[in-house]
């Protein structure tokens, strides 16, 4: 048995999103479970359904998470350390 991802889109337009695994012996039995199992309610506008082995991750290539370079002034944290630097500057130039 197979381990399968499931994705949806549930309105026009609408991003896909991730709904369950499913397993299955192949794909032509997942796409028949996706089916039955996330569409009968008639809700589902298209499915994408994939077979776990196939999806990459960036642990697979040895590829650190998070940015290449660093770009802390996206954070709101360095918004709020520039914030009080700056009052503490203020004070001591007022002095």
């Amino acid at each position: 048995m197979k381990i399968f991802e499931v994705f949806a889109r549930r309105e026009i337009g609408g991003p896909m999103v991730h709904i369950s695994s499913l397993k299955a012996p192949d794909i032509e039995t997942a796409i028949i479970l996706a089916k039955e199992t996330f569409g009968r309610r008639g809700d589902v506008l298209e499915f994408w359904i994939i077979d776990r082995e196939h999806i990459l991750s960036n642990k697979d290539f040895d590829i650190p998470s998070g940015p290449i370079i660093p770009k802390p002034y996206r954070l709101g944290d360095y918004y709020r350390r520039n914030l009080k630097l700056r009052e503490e500057i203020k004070s001591k130039l007022s002095k």
